[in-house]
């Protein structure tokens, strides 16, 4: 897997310098392509940058695998709060917040499938 400091990667592009750049951090990309081509649209191709060590295939799977979840917990959190109105409740304890929450919860989860 290649590793590419920020101080390169800052210098190749043309930025300046920032707060990672001072740490020296270093990112990976990781690129997956779907296999063949899906009827009625386009394959799946996505470029994914982190600062995680990626040494192995494994690893790799795993960061994508995190990100492909990253969607459902975009759905998750739109059903409680568009959905649901989890926002206007108001309740103003915790008690109170954590039961409205386990309810709207079963609900979102229902609701996204």
């Amino acid at each position: 897997m290649d590793k590419v400091p920020v101080s390169d990667l800052c210098e190749e592009l043309g930025l300046q310098p920032t707060v990672f750049h001072r740490w020296q951090k270093e990112f990976f990309e990781i690129h997956a392509r779907e296999r063949g081509t899906p009827s009625g649209r386009d394959r799946i191709d996505w470029k994914l940058m982190t600062d995680l060590p990626i040494a192995s295939r494994k690893d790799a799977v795993e960061k994508l695998r995190w990100y492909a979840m990253r969607w459902k917990i975009e759905t998750f959190h739109k059903i409680l709060k568009s959905g649901c109105k989890a926002e206007e409740s108001k309740l103003r304890t915790a008690e109170r917040l954590i039961n409205l929450i386990a309810v709207l919860v079963f609900s979102a989860g229902e609701s996204s499938g």
